[in-house]
């Protein structure tokens, strides 16, 4: 039991604060830690205390911890929804955008390969004079 409270005191911080960079910055491995630390530690803590100490055998649950656990479940559910939803937003935008990056680029070397082009047969035309 105390080393869930010391892994819930240690992982809940690091998955807020990859939430929340990951919004800002708009970084996809930040968004994906902060949905796999939902997912995992944190949602299977929130089940452990809301009702499997009883079954585990490590005790029982008090009324105040299913209360309170069901209420952070609550809370994490509809945080994990939204998590993969902003995911997969961005990555939409970043592939997107990265797709507009390469045509810039290739139109930019089609104009390079014709200015090298008029360059190597003006070139040409000066040692023929």
């Amino acid at each position: 039991m105390t080393i869930f409270y010391s892994f819930f005191l240690v992982i809940e911080p690091l998955r807020l604060w990859l939430g929340f960079a990951g919004n800002l910055k708009e970084r996809v491995p930040d968004l994906a830690g902060c949905f796999l630390f939902t997912l995992f530690p944190q949602m299977f803590t929130c089940f452990y205390y809301m009702g499997w100490q009883p079954f585990l055998g490590n005790g029982y649950t008090l009324p105040f911890e299913v209360a309170l656990n069901s209420a952070y479940c609550i809370l994490l559910i509809p945080e994990l929804y939204f998590c993969y939803m902003s995911a997969q937003a961005i990555i939409k935008s970043q592939a997107a955008s990265f797709f507009l990056t390469l045509g810039a680029v290739s139109s930019d070397e089609g104009i390079l390969q014709a200015e090298q082009a008029e360059m190597d047969w003006n070139e040409g035309l000066s040692r023929a004079a």
